[in-house]
């Protein structure tokens, strides 16, 4: 084993790192080799029907502050699960600003990894432990199965790698989804640069290692995150005059379900939206349709950011419910220098369903007519 069998509950937090080009890290083991300051933001959305005073707050408050772009080179570092990293203290490196998905302990699978122990963790004694003494970038994150995570999160830090010279390796566990393969293809990353890892088996121990910062803090992106997204969009075809209604009717195992959705995607039809199921298309055929899109409304959730594949100036219109507001749609806009807002809709019980009025949402199709 190479690492002590218990960690340390005091963490080494990554999160003060805002402004600051030398900041302490509490660690001989860890500098910063790649540093760009974050910057403030303003968004304004163009509609924001049925939204309250305290959402548009929200909004404000949770795009106002662009990440700092920064890699961090980490010696004597262990990786546990999904994003977990330790150092040869035993202590967790956590960064809710500089890496948001990585460090997560709350995870489902990362708390069946390191078990509260009391004044410590446990590691689970199923782990075995694996040495990498190549060039790598820990990429490993929570979310890594799901496609919205790959746009916003995952992909953004390769993309952001491969601008400033990285040529070795991503570490990310197991399994890989077929649909990051696809994606993995427009960046150019063949998949023997790929280290897994099945994370409820093995342990990575790394003598050193980079690790990325996010180019995403809550729901603002970093300007680099517009580099991102031409790199991605130059893969689409030329600009199309199409409006496209995304729905997630058919997607399986969600959360937020709009218990009006078919009434939505009709009455979208309607005016004249394409409605679309980005679940039953492949990654190709959907930047081939997204490509297209003049106008863009639908559900929020990782469909809606295929947005990335939509030309500048695209229209964005997004339903969601107002108690549950998540604005990385409207960062995401931003950076790719598209116009959005918004339909707020009512929530109808406990469980994540909610609907959308017709009134408001025929109101809102008109003002795109």
């Amino acid at each position: 084993m190479l690492i002590s069998p218990t960690i340390n509950k005091k963490l080494i937090f990554l999160s003060d790192l805002f402004g600051i080009q030398n900041p302490a890290l509490q660690s001989d083991d860890i500098t910063i080799k790649y540093y760009r300051d974050a910057e403030k933001l303003t968004i304004n959305p163009f509609l924001f029907l049925k939204g309250k005073h305290n959402l548009l707050s929200q909004l404000h408050i949770t795009t106002e502050q662009s990440p700092p772009e920064l890699v961090i080179e980490a010696k004597n570092v262990t990786l546990i699960g999904h994003g977990l990293v330790i150092d040869a203290q035993g202590r967790r490196i956590v960064s809710h600003s500089a890496n948001s998905e990585m460090g997560r302990l709350q995870h489902q699978s990362n708390a069946k990894l390191l078990i509260d122990a009391g004044e410590h963790y446990a590691i689970s004694p199923a782990l075995k432990y694996r040495r990498i003494d190549e060039e790598v970038a820990i990429i490993s994150q929570a979310g890594q199965l799901v496609y919205g995570h790959w746009l916003v999160d995952i992909l953004p830090k390769i993309a952001f790698m491969e601008s400033i010279g990285f040529t070795g390796r991503y570490v990310l566990h197991e399994p890989i989804p077929d649909f990051s393969k696809e994606l993995l293809k427009l960046l150019a990353i063949p998949l023997n640069r790929i280290i897994s890892y099945n994370p409820n088996l093995v342990a990575l121990y790394f003598p050193k290692a980079l690790i990325p910062g996010s180019l995403r803090y809550r729901s603002a992106f970093s300007k680099g995150m517009a580099g991102y997204i031409k790199r991605m969009s130059k893969h689409a075809q030329p600009a199309g005059n199409k409006k496209l209604f995304i729905s997630r009717a058919k997607l399986r195992n969600k959360n937020r379900v709009l218990a009006n959705s078919h009434e939505l995607a009709s009455l979208a039809a309607k005016h004249g939206y394409h409605v679309v199921y980005p679940e039953l298309l492949t990654v190709a055929q959907q930047i081939g349709l997204f490509s297209k899109a003049t106008i863009l409304a639908g559900e929020y959730g990782s469909g809606m950011h295929n947005s990335i594949f939509c030309h500048a100036n695209c229209k964005v219109l997004v339903f969601q419910p107002f108690n549950v507001p998540h604005f990385i749609q409207a960062g995401l806009c931003y950076v790719a220098g598209q116009p959005i807002g918004f339909v707020f809709g009512t929530a109808t019980s406990k469980n994540d369903l909610f609907s959308i009025d017709n009134n408001d949402a025929n109101t809102a199709f008109e003002l795109f007519n």
